[in-house]
């Protein structure tokens, strides 16, 4: 877990640079995101989950009132009314996974749960942030970050394009050592694996409708991934 943990504060470093995460101001360690309705999840976490976002909405809701357009609000907002939606689990893939998986197969033989979950923060219906939820170690879910604003707009866009369908709802995926986040759509045949990189941020909110991409086979974007290890592995030793 504390290695998922390492890796989601690494990514989030780069997904600032390069998904242009400008309006996410982190606070404490970087987490999480897609709920999966199978039995990774029990009832009793996903309580535990949305209590855990519920109570760190005592200490990020008055920072963002101050701060509104750097944690991803607009001006006019009152970050006091904004609703919690569904918690959304972060899932892992890997090195090993990455590098043995074949075309075909299915991506829930190698998703890992992360322990760390987002929950998306809303005014009138519109993701605004992501609220992080992690496992402290000591069998405790807590809040841990706020903001990922374009996070949280690209999400909308890949539920609505995306709905769940019975207990088959899009799922959020980092691999390492890829940069950035992937998702996958379950219910969608071929196994697909898409980075968000190919996802717009431009919403459905007030008549605009962004154009809907194509989702990405998860052979070729494992693929890429395969590539990227074994030139990793084969690469020389660095000079201490």
């Amino acid at each position: 877990m504390f290695l998922v943990e390492k890796q989601t504060q690494k990514l989030a470093r780069i997904g600032k640079r390069r998904l242009a995460f400008a309006f996410a101001t982190l606070v404490g360690i970087l987490l999480p995101a897609v709920m999966r309705a199978d039995t990774d999840t029990n009832l009793s976490d996903l309580l535990a989950v949305k209590q855990a976002a519920v109570d760190a909405t005592n200490i990020f809701y008055p920072r963002a009132q101050s701060r509104k357009t750097v944690y991803g609000f607009e001006a006019g907002d009152n970050v006091a009314s904004a609703a919690l939606g569904e918690p959304l689990r972060l899932y892992y893939i890997d090195e090993k996974d990455a590098q043995a998986y074949h075309r075909g197969q299915a991506l829930d033989r190698i998703l890992q749960p992360s322990g760390q979950w987002f929950v998306p923060v809303m005014i009138r219906g519109t993701n605004r942030a992501m609220l992080g939820v992690v496992d402290n170690g000591q069998g405790k879910w807590v809040g841990s970050t706020f903001g990922m604003a374009v996070l949280a707009r690209k999400w909308q866009n890949i539920q609505k394009w995306w709905p769940a369908a019975g207990n088959a709802a899009p799922e959020l995926i980092v691999c390492p050592p890829a940069d950035g986040y992937f998702f996958t759509v379950p219910r969608i045949a071929p196994p697909n694996l898409t980075s968000l990189d190919d996802i717009p941020e431009a919403g459905h909110e007030n008549g605009q409708v962004a154009a809907k991409p194509s989702l990405a086979p998860a052979e070729k974007t494992l693929a890429a991934i395969q590539k990227q290890l074994n030139s990793q592995l084969s690469a020389p030793p660095s000079n201490p």
